[in-house]
């Protein structure tokens, strides 16, 4: 009996008052029971110990080999810190010496938990007509619900509802104003309905929610307002613009009505510097983060540019990153969405860059990821993903 288990039925024989002197003596031969299983788990062999019988060695263990054998774990036991442990049954402990949950959920303080993302729907597949798409590559979302959808080969955004139902398609191939040319940033004011699109046009547009053109401003460069080869986009709380110069590994800030207020970063791998940073996103208490591609992290940053923290680096594994691109998302807890296209998941992080979990495999199945790029998650925490590679939008709803 575990200690747990035990401390419960205590509590229990002595909270049943009516026959506490009939259970006196029970609970005297169960402390004594506990006692000497507590002592001899106590002076037990961990793992690599040499041991004769299989009751020398701690729980999870036996003895192999026999007589001067060695204790290893048993199967379906996981060894950590010289002692076994059954993540199938007790998930605790994950995290230390590289053991995973058996379920092949996030390891949070020590112990596994399910995935809190599941998948929800879909739609769209790769085609011109409405509602299929050519490489989609970013999303917004209105506080209303309405999903907008930069699909950039076919060169125009596309409008649906929340359960994928098309409704709007506009834009026109080109390099003129009010025309688009590969969008790939794009972003909406909740207030005033403007629509903002990035383009290889070396520009930013922007329009109103019908698709007709209201205003823009850029041109190829590197002084204030100009770009090369732009690529994220996002809006401030107060309606700045915050738009990702890539060419000029720097990040460019404006007013809603496109006066340059200032800039940040420059080439290089140091803090507060990128390498072709790509996406970009602005919690509601302004916080910045850019995911700066080359470098193969994310950076974080106050509105005003200030460096504050950088996390991740190259690889595979929990908070480590193939590629990251086009797809950066913070939602109402403060929570960090990035699309590691590379690895084709997305993954989930605290505010201060602590993995929390990662949904998402390579495939074309249901929940399954090819290239991923734009995220968006709304007002009660829906997660749409733009899988580009599939060509079409996945929908991921967290669990209660």
């Amino acid at each position: 009996m575990d200690a747990r288990r035990f401390d419960t039925l205590v509590r229990l024989l002595v909270a049943a008052t009516p026959r506490r002197q009939i259970l006196g003596s029970m609970v005297s031969a169960l402390l004594g029971g506990y006692a000497v299983a507590r002592q001899a788990e106590a002076g037990c062999k961990k793992v690599g110990k040499k041991c004769d019988k299989n009751k020398d060695c701690c729980a999870g263990a036996r003895c192999q080999g026999g007589r001067n054998g060695k204790c290893r774990c048993n199967s379906g036991f996981s060894e950590c810190d010289k002692k076994c442990y059954d993540l199938q049954q007790d998930a605790e402990h994950c995290g230390a010496c590289d053991i995973s949950c058996a379920n092949g959920g996030p390891c949070t303080g020590g112990v596994c938990t399910a995935r809190s993302y599941q998948y929800a729907g879909e739609w769209g597949a790769f085609g011109t007509a409405d509602g299929e798409f050519h490489k989609p590559i970013a999303i917004a979302i209105f506080s209303t619900g309405e999903i907008l959808v930069a699909d950039s080969l076919n060169h125009r955004i596309q409008m649906f509802r929340e359960d994928g139902f098309h409704f709007r398609t506009w834009g026109t191939p080109g390099l003129n104003p009010g025309e688009l040319s590969v969008p790939r940033g794009l972003g909406v004011n909740h207030g005033t309905r403007a629509v903002y699109v990035v383009d290889l046009g070396d520009r930013l547009q922007w329009f109103d929610e019908a698709g007709t053109f209201v205003n823009g401003f850029g041109a190829v460069g590197n002084g204030p307002g100009l770009f090369i080869d732009p690529w994220g986009f996002a809006i401030g709380e107060g309606g700045d613009l915050f738009a990702v110069d890539t060419g000029n590994h720097r990040v460019q800030r404006f007013q809603p009505g496109g006066a340059f207020v200032r800039e940040w970063g420059r080439r290089g791998s140091a803090d507060g510097e990128f390498e072709s940073p790509c996406a970009i996103a602005v919690a509601m208490n302004g916080d910045v983060y850019v995911a700066d591609r080359g470098n193969a992290r994310i950076q974080k940053f106050s509105a005003s540019g200030t460096f504050l923290l950088a996390f991740g680096s190259a690889g595979t594994g929990d908070g480590e990153f193939g590629m990251v691109e086009g797809g950066l998302a913070v939602d109402a807890l403060s929570r960090v969405f990035v699309s590691d296209v590379a690895n084709h998941r997305i993954q989930v992080f605290d505010s201060n860059g602590l993995f929390l979990e990662s949904f998402g495999t390579a495939g074309s199945g249901d929940g399954e990821l090819r290239e991923p790029q734009g995220i968006a998650v709304d007002a009660v925490g829906t997660v749409y993903v733009a899988d580009s590679g599939n060509d079409r939008i996945q929908k991921f709803t967290s669990r209660p």
